[in-house]
């Protein structure tokens, strides 16, 4: 508010707050959490007994995800879900939530997971009861490419805050310039799987900032 009253420009990055920018980049988590969900459903073949593990009720990244699940749900109905835990973005919240739903359910085919972190601790449970499921989370973060290189993590959707902050301080040097800019700049939801992951290993100070176009 006191950017904008003092009528200094802003681009705003990654979360949609209230006020008046010049632009938004950011990821569209609706589409992220849609494609993700739909991707894991297809490899289940429609059908089978999933378990999610949510992030923090309140983020906004949680709900636009979970609404993308639920625009999926309607349009797999052979997949079951057995439970919805919160992990809260956290590798051992998310643990100990699957280990209640290993405890509860003899089977379980999969894990939906809202971030990468949380299906970090999934996998952790699972080594734990000697048990498999698919997993798959969000985020593209190293240690998860890793585990999708190794086939153990099925894979992930890239949610990309070096995409992000690059596009965010191109946006602001073409306001500086004069040069139009859009209102809002969404980053495509991109699957990582095996047939893709290498350009995510790449590490970060190595990579190129995406063309403007």
């Amino acid at each position: 508010k006191k950017l904008n009253d003092a009528k200094i420009p802003v681009v705003l990055a990654s979360n949609q707050l209230p006020g008046s920018f010049v632009t938004y980049v950011g990821a569209d988590d609706y589409e992220i959490g849609y494609q993700q969900a739909r991707y894991l459903f297809d490899k289940l073949g429609g059908k089978g007994k999933i378990v999610v593990i949510e992030c923090v009720p309140a983020a906004p990244t949680n709900r636009e995800r979970l609404r993308g699940y639920k625009r999926a749900f309607a349009e797999y109905p052979g997949i079951q879900v057995l439970g919805s835990g919160l992990g809260n973005y956290q590798q051992p919240d998310a643990k100990r939530v699957m280990e209640k739903f290993l405890a509860e359910h003899q089977q379980i085919d999969a894990v939906l997971s809202a971030n990468d972190g949380m299906a970090l601790g999934a996998l952790e449970a699972l080594n734990d009861a000697k048990r498999t499921a698919l997993v798959i989370g969000i985020n593209g973060i190293l240690p998860a490419v890793k585990l999708i290189e190794s086939g153990r993590l099925l894979a992930s959707v890239d949610f990309n805050m070096f995409k992000i902050g690059c596009t965010a301080t191109r946006a602001a040097v073409r306001h500086l310039k004069g040069e139009p800019l859009p209102e809002k700049i969404m980053l495509p939801a991109e699957i990582i799987d095996q047939t893709n992951y290498k350009a995510w290993l790449v590490p970060v100070e190595q990579r190129s900032c995406p063309d403007w176009s």
